[in-house]
């Protein structure tokens, strides 16, 4: 499981996260190699 194998948890908010109505969205990413990080 993820839990071995790790996990990557993404938090976006507000204006540079993309969003028009702010709010704090999580994504959990797991199950599968990721690759690199994304920066921008």
């Amino acid at each position: 499981g993820i839990a071995e194998d790790g996990y990557r948890l993404i938090l976006n908010c507000n204006p540079h996260g993309g969003q028009e109505v702010y709010h704090i969205h999580m994504h959990l990413l797991g199950g599968r190699p990721l690759g690199p990080m994304v920066l921008s």
